[in-house]
């Protein structure tokens, strides 16, 4: 049970001190070199192909590694800790009873992320802010949501539920956000690298695809660490935020014109959300510093 002086912090630390730093390790090893060899494996789209194809090939390695992560959790935490590491893998999955204003927080937060992110594409560009009639985009949304709701249970069990308790224990939620936040990004580099040369049909623009999943999974680390420790473990907070965030995305960010972008152009609609996640960013951390910055005692594992 968490002490009364943890009760007082704004966001309690959800750690896992039964982890070593060899099952953390081992995980993002697995993680990493799993997906890395399904995707090469699968093959790299022909350069130039377009923006249907490029996106055809996208959805299906992202699709091939999406469950990866959630299966190297449950691997290593049963084979370092048998059933008291799949046990506490569970507790933070089922959890549901939180405070309703984190529900309102994980799903609005990034929906209004992507919303400034098209308003910056659209003044840009000089494209329309909407692709679609808004009963269309609700539908689109809303259908995409409900999807993407269970498949980021792939992601997020690993990520979350998983290796940010077990980071936390050894290190600061700052640091832990860096280090999942760096881990993630890599494991999205041969999908966005593959994506961007198949659209442009240039390496170069492969490089901007790493760079984009460089610095927008930091950001994005930062606010599933400051939800994740606010709802004291709840998986679901995690869940929202991934699935809101990439369904609004489909809704308000026009990714088809990358087709015909170039330069400064395609540097702009790609990192475009980074702007609005960083001022969520700078907000959080000031104003859970405590939070970010600190470790707590035995008494508040988790």
């Amino acid at each position: 049970m968490m002490a009364q002086k943890d009760r007082d912090i704004s966001a309690s630390l959800i750690v896992d001190r039964s982890m070593t730093q060899l099952e953390i390790a081992s995980f993002f090893v697995i993680v990493l070199v799993l997906s890395s060899a399904a995707v090469s494996l699968r093959g790299f789209p022909e350069p130039g192909v377009g923006q249907s194809a490029g996106m055809a090939w996208f959805q299906g390695a992202a699709f091939l590694i999406a469950f990866i992560p959630m299966l190297g959790a449950i691997a290593c935490a049963a084979l370092f800790r048998g059933r008291r590491g799949l046990n506490l893998l569970w507790l933070r999955t089922k959890k549901l009873r939180i405070n309703y204003n984190l529900y309102v927080f994980s799903f609005f937060s990034v929906v209004f992320v992507n919303i400034i992110h098209g308003v910056i594409i659209s003044l840009w560009m000089g494209t329309p802010f909407l692709h679609g009639s808004p009963g269309e985009l609700l539908a689109g949304f809303s259908i995409s949501f409900a999807i993407l709701l269970v498949l980021v249970i792939g992601e997020e069990l690993g990520w979350r539920g998983y290796a940010q308790p077990g980071l936390q224990a050894y290190v600061t939620p700052f640091t832990t956000s860096l280090i999942i936040g760096v881990i993630w990004g890599v494991w999205h580099y041969l999908v966005f690298w593959g994506y961007y040369v198949a659209i442009t049909g240039n390496e170069i623009y492969g490089w901007i695809g790493v760079s984009e999943m460089t610095i927008l999974p930091i950001l994005f680390s930062f606010v599933f660490t400051w939800m994740f420790n606010k709802c004291h473990g709840a998986m679901i907070t995690a869940l929202i935020l991934h699935a809101a965030n990439n369904a609004a995305t489909g809704v308000f960010v026009n990714h088809q014109i990358l087709e015909d972008a170039r330069g400064l152009d395609f540097f702009v609609v790609s990192h475009g959300s980074a702007l609005p996640f960083l001022i969520i960013v700078v907000f959080l951390i000031a104003r859970d510093r405590e939070m970010f910055f600190r470790r707590v005692g035995d008494d508040a594992d988790c």
